[in-house]
């Protein structure tokens, strides 16, 4: 898997396709599979109902221990990197994937992400980095890309219903409108605009994503 992993982005053109429920108000099916290799989240399953939107292809899967039993929805032959930053890093759960994974990173690297955010290994109600900034620093910092491009990515700006939030397989997370507290940082946000602004990093924003003092549109 490693093998594989390494000719999907060795010096490649890389998508990360978040889950954002806006990603279904475009036709972007031929701009995300116009890169080398597209990487999809959790329960960001490309269906028949949706492939305009968000296209077929997948070729590497990012999942954790709260969607890892979605493995189905994707091909067999794809590497799976595995987030590990929901839990407390002392100890593993009982429930784990019982196919091969790739852990992003290590127990000491993943801290590190916690501390970049202001996070708290398992504070009860904290914060703790998303699946999809924790996969921003694994590339950043491991992969020898060509260029990394993000799409999908509204921060968790955009509302929608509790109920929809937890049955749409396009959304990961309740938005930030729906809930008591975010479970993530606003750090993330400002980390990554900033990686845009310097050009580290590419970003398809899809609406004006102003919140405070940001303003993206």
């Amino acid at each position: 898997m490693e093998e594989t992993l390494q000719k999907l982005t060795e010096r490649k053109n890389i998508v990360l396709v978040g889950n954002s429920v806006e990603m279904l108000q475009h036709n972007l099916a031929d701009y995300i599979e116009s890169f080398d290799t597209v990487v999809r989240f959790g329960n960001g399953i490309p269906t028949s109902e949706n492939w305009d939107s968000v296209g077929k292809r997948t070729d590497i899967w990012i999942t954790g221990f709260l969607r890892y039993s979605k493995r189905k929805f994707f091909p067999d032959n794809i590497p799976v990197l595995f987030n590990r930053s929901r839990i407390h890093l002392d100890k593993l759960p009982d429930h784990y994937p019982n196919y091969k994974v790739i852990e992003m990173f290590s127990d000491k690297e993943l801290l590190s992400i916690f501390d970049l955010v202001g996070a708290k290994n398992n504070e009860v109600n904290g914060q703790r980095p998303s699946a999809g900034f924790v996969a921003i620093q694994y590339f950043l910092q491991k992969i020898n890309f060509s260029t990394l491009t993000l799409v999908g990515f509204d921060f968790f700006s955009k509302a929608l219903s509790i109920t929809a939030g937890f049955n749409s397989p396009y959304s990961w997370h309740i938005p930030v409108s729906t809930q008591t507290y975010n479970p993530h940082s606003s750090k993330e946000k400002e980390i990554v605009v900033d990686l845009y602004e310097r050009g580290v990093i590419d970003w398809k924003i899809l609406s004006d994503l102003n919140q405070g003092d940001l303003d993206l549109s």
